[in-house]
């Protein structure tokens, strides 16, 4: 059943909203349907307008002219209401899967009998009479992040015997992170140093410190050849380092292999031991498919990151780090 809200006239948006709305966008235009109303309505229109001309009854042809005349009102006014009806939208800037996303949905312009529901997921009707603005609870059916947001608004005019369409998609002034619902996962025990590789080698001997040298062994990588003593004795002389100190946990997010459920379980079990991480005072490094790596320092950070982990191959675990891969 539609629910039925009160929006008054528009009033002003108070500053501590997180996001300003963006302009007004007119919706697009989209077919229409007559009721049934409508239909009894034109039979008895032309029905009194035959029979008038068949007994020459003139009050019969005028009442039957002016049912006509009552239905061309009727499909041309919601015609015309939505032509000049304008949608701007409000939203917070972070939500939780499961949580409710109270948007705020302004309609300037004039009409009365109007109806709007969201369409990304299909919400319930709710009426008002423009101008106003309201709030369009919507549920935050899966994580991601809204960058548009898609509503419908009807009008049927005074005598509801057409009924008109609009459709509007609007992009907010800043996204809408939706992030996992945080799941207990224990970190410790399940840490790994990260492989570098030959590359990650070289980063991390670039951040070592010169410990002592040593003659020249079959395998040595040029780069730490030192020159200098090389030169003084005439003899291979390499540069033996002191091993880089652990900076943390590096949580590498792979939603590869899994149905959706699995994926966002393993985006939820990542969103705790991240949590988990800071709570223990650790350093964490979020690895993910189509962001970079980050460094997190609270919980909004975790969320953001989460929110826009795509199902991919997640990013190389750079030198330093311990490994934690989660996948579904």
């Amino acid at each position: 059943m539609a629910q039925r809200i009160t929006m008054t006239g528009i009033e002003p948006l108070g500053s501590t909203h997180p996001v300003p709305h963006v302009g007004a966008r007119r919706p697009r235009m989209a077919p229409g349907e007559f009721s049934i109303g409508a239909v009894l309505w034109a039979g008895l229109a032309f029905y009194s307008i035959s029979q008038g001309y068949a007994d020459d009854r003139a009050p019969l042809v005028i009442l039957g002219a002016s049912g006509l005349a009552a239905m061309v009102v009727g499909v041309v006014w919601p015609i015309v209401v939505l032509r000049r009806i304008a949608v701007a939208v409000l939203g917070p800037n972070d939500a939780t899967v499961g949580g409710v996303i109270r948007f705020r949905v302004s309609l300037s312009g004039r009409g009365s009998n109007l109806a709007v529901r969201w369409l990304d997921p299909v919400g319930e009707w709710m009426y008002a009479d423009a101008p106003c603005i309201g709030e369009v609870p919507v549920i935050a059916a899966r994580r991601g992040v809204i960058r548009n947001v898609h509503l419908e608004v009807k009008c049927g005019g005074p005598m509801n015997v057409f009924v008109r369409h609009r459709h509007a998609s609007i992009p907010l002034g800043s996204p809408v992170f939706i992030a996992p619902r945080a799941l207990h996962f224990a970190v410790e025990g399940q840490t790994e140093a990260a492989d570098g590789g030959v590359a990650g080698e070289a980063t991390a001997r670039a951040a070592e410190s010169v410990r002592s040298t040593r003659p020249y062994v079959a395998g040595d990588a040029p780069r730490i050849v030192h020159w200098a003593s090389t030169a003084r004795t005439g003899d291979i002389v390499v540069r033996e380092f002191d091993p880089p100190g652990q900076r943390g946990v590096a949580i590498v997010v792979d939603l590869r292999g899994g149905s959706d459920p699995d994926v966002e379980a393993a985006a939820s079990r990542a969103s705790g031991a991240a949590r988990e991480l800071l709570q223990n005072g650790t350093a964490c490094l979020l690895i993910t498919c189509g962001s970079d790596p980050i460094e997190v320092h609270d919980n909004r950070m975790i969320d953001r990151a989460l929110a826009n982990a795509l199902i991919g191959e997640p990013g190389p675990v750079p030198p330093g780090w311990h490994a934690v891969v989660i996948h579904p």
